[in-house]
Formats: C-alpha cells, sequence, structure tokens
C-alpha cells in the first residue's frame, strides 16, 4: 500500500501522515482550509525532539481526494464519526482499508456500521500537538497496536493478512506497530489513560508530570479506573485494576510533558471528546447498570468549560 489518506489533518493525521510520507508512501490530507493553503505553499511540516523537515503532500478540503487511496486513516474526531463516514461511503475506492484513529473505544464499530468497507481498530500512544498551519509537533511516544474489532467472523484469517500489510506499512514509516489478539482490552485499557488524564490535564491547567506527581490528582484516577474497570467487566471486558492502573501511572513518566486533547481543545476555544473519553464510560455503565459518579463529574466539569471563552494562553507556562 503507497496511497495512504488521512481524513481529518489535525495534529494526529498530520504526524502519521508525514511519518509515512517521508517513508515515500504517497499522501492525500483532508483538513481545513488554513491547513490546506500552508501545505500546498510549504508542504507537512514535521517538528520534534529529533527532526525538523517539510514534506510535499497533496492537500484538499474536500474528501473526494481520497477516493484513489488504498489506506484511509480516519482520524476526524468522535463525535464527528457517522457524519464524515456518511460523506466517504460513496466516494472511497471498493478495495479501500480504514484504520479508526481516533480516540474512544467503538470507532471501528461506528465506521463499520456505515462504511461498505474493510475497518480495522488502533489505539494510539502519542504526544502531539498543532503549532500552526500545517505544522505539527511531536511531544512523545507514536507507538500504535493494531486489532480486528470482527475478529470472530469467518474471514478472520484474511482479515489478519490484511492487519500484517498495514503493519509493515506503517512500519516503513519507522512507527512502532503491534497487532493485539483483544483489541477490544486494549482500547478499553487506551480508555483508561484518556479518562485519567484528559479531563484532569485541561481542568488542573497541568501536564502529565504533574497530574500524577500529585496526590489529590492520583487518587482522583484512581477513582476513575476503578469505575472504568467495572463498567468494562460487565460489558465483558476483563480487566485487572492494578496492570491498567500501572499503566495509566507510566503515562505521566513516558508523555511527561504532554498536555491532554481536551485542555489542548479548551484552551484552542474548540468542542472536546469528552463525552466519548470519561462520558463513554458513564454513558455504558448506565446501559449496563454501573454508576461511574467521578467519571460522569469530569465530564460535566469539562462541559462547563466548554461553555466559557478561554484566553489562548490559558495553557502556557503550565508545569
Amino acid at each position: 500500500m503507497t496511497r495512504i489518506g488521512v481524513m481529518g489533518g489535525g495534529a494526529i493525521g498530520c504526524l502519521y501522515g508525514g511519518w509515512l510520507a517521508k517513508s515515500g508512501a504517497h499522501l492525500t490530507i483532508v483538513a481545513r482550509s488554513r491547513h490546506v493553503e500552508a501545505m500546498r505553499a510549504h508542504g507537512l511540516h514535521l517538528t520534534g525532539r529529533d527532526f525538523d523537515f517539510h514534506i510535499p503532500v497533496t492537500a484538499s478540503v474536500e474528501p473526494s481526494a481520497l477516493s484513489d487511496c488504498d489506506l484511509i486513516l480516519f482520524c476526524t474526531k468522535t463525535r464527528d464519526t457517522e457524519s464524515v463516514a456518511s460523506q466517504l461511503a460513496p466516494i472511497l475506492s471498493p478495495g479501500a482499508i480504514v484504520l479508526s484513529f481516533q480516540n474512544g473505544v467503538d470507532g471501528a464499530e461506528r465506521l463499520a456500521s456505515i462504511l461498505p468497507r474493510t475497518v480495522f481498530s488502533a489505539a494510539l500512544f502519542v504526544s502531539c500537538q498543532m503549532e500552526g498551519p500545517g505544522h505539527v509537533k511531536h511531544n512523545g511516544r507514536g507507538d500504535i497496536i493494531l486489532g480486528d474489532w470482527f475478529a470472530d467472523r469467518p474471514e478472520a484469517a484474511t482479515r489478519r493478512l490484511q492487519l500484517d500489510a498495514i503493519a509493515a506499512t506503517l512500519q516503513r514509516g519507522s512507527i512502532e506497530v503491534s497487532i493485539s489478539d483483544d483489541i477490544k482490552k486494549t482500547l478499553w485499557t487506551k480508555l483508561a489513560m484518556n479518562c485519567g488524564y484528559n479531563a484532569v490535564s485541561a481542568l488542573g491547567r497541568a501536564r502529565y508530570e504533574r497530574v500524577v506527581a500529585s496526590a489529590a490528582s492520583h487518587e482522583l484516577m484512581r477513582q476513575v479506573v476503578e469505575e472504568l474497570v467495572a463498567v468494562a467487566k460487565a460489558d465483558s471486558v476483563v480487566l485487572s485494576f492494578d496492570s491498567v492502573f500501572a499503566q495509566v501511572l507510566s503515562l505521566g513518566t513516558s508523555m511527561g510533558r504532554a498536555i491532554s486533547s481536551t485542555g489542548q481543545d479548551i484552551a484552542a476555544g474548540r468542542l472536546t471528546e469528552i463525552d466519548d473519553l470519561n462520558g463513554y464510560v458513564v454513558r455504558r455503565g448506565k446501559a449496563l447498570g454501573v454508576p461511574a459518579p467521578v467519571n460522569e463529574t469530569l465530564q460535566r466539569l469539562v462541559r462547563l468549560l466548554e461553555e466559557a471563552p478561554v484566553d489562548p494562553a490559558f495553557f502556557l507556562g503550565t508545569g
């Protein structure tokens, strides 16, 4: 696969797309007009601790630009999943494969309900942000775990071969990739990391290293994860609290300088994905009869932040 498409050219799509383009893949990015204009004029700009480069890409505001792509990195906000997938459904080539490069748990399931294409899940462990039009900054990590949400289907063996091919494509971009035999468990574990940090980072105006070092937030995160593990168990996904919580805490070390995407959204005056993070735990918990009051409180507080205008300098200089 050499023709890669990014649907939603924000930080995630630009970072991974840029790495793949640098490895020789033909990259098409669908993004907002200001990013498209910058990429057309100067290429996609990627910076990080060990790199700083521009790479030529095809950029457009129109989803139809992805019509001949082999692999689509679906990177939109979770709240836009169904509306954007409906736009792509009549456009994508019959053999196109779609990767859910989104936060949350059920992205692949939601996409597959609309797109008559092969859809796979991906759990991303990365910190990045848009520094300006067409410019993405990498802050830490970048590893991906792929998996098949529909692993119980009869064509599982064929789908596994497709997953292996996707992994090889990503690895050519120097991206660390593994494949999970239980992606639902992987995604719930990643959700625990999101639920542990995203709202707390935004509400506390704190980078991850300060969140994990605070006794107050440490206890709050423990309660968040306890509720999540209970809801996951009721949803037939059995997690070890000790193992999951240890992974949540380790994120504060491996991505200590990160500010959550929720915090970045609040600082930029954008709506967040809180309803598909802590809000997803609340929603599934209510459906399954498992209360999640701490997650619900964080969800409501972030919604309160969304309603108030925020100075763009809100997060500058924290930590």
